[in-house]
């Protein structure tokens, strides 16, 4: 999905703020979706900018069942499950419901 910024704050995320600072969530979920090109379980501007360091997010992250394996295998934004693997786990999704991670010792 093409999400502007207005709409991403205002209608989308809300709803995951309060979550994080009113209720203290210990753990998030990423989608299986894209937005604006990036991978929910691996997007920078998610887990990173906003989950991190905006809200003060100190849980973990999981991925939905196989999103890591649709960043390589449906959204071919990279090419190998080790790429994908990597690349979730840079952007800071630490736990994968899936059997990608393992491809990380390849990696």
């Amino acid at each position: 999905a093409q999400v502007n910024e207005r709409d991403l704050r205002e209608t989308y995320l809300p709803h995951f703020e309060a979550c994080v600072k009113e209720a203290d969530a210990y753990s998030i979920m990423g989608a299986y979706n894209r937005m604006n090109s990036e991978a929910c379980c691996a997007s920078p501007t998610l887990l990173q900018k906003i989950l991190r360091e905006e809200w003060g997010f100190e849980g973990f992250v999981v991925s939905d069942c196989w999103a890591i394996y649709d960043i390589y295998a449906n959204h071919k934004l990279v090419e190998t499950a080790e790429e994908a693997a990597a690349l979730a786990v840079e952007m800071g999704c630490e736990l994968n419901c899936g059997a990608t991670y393992p491809a990380l010792l390849k990696a």
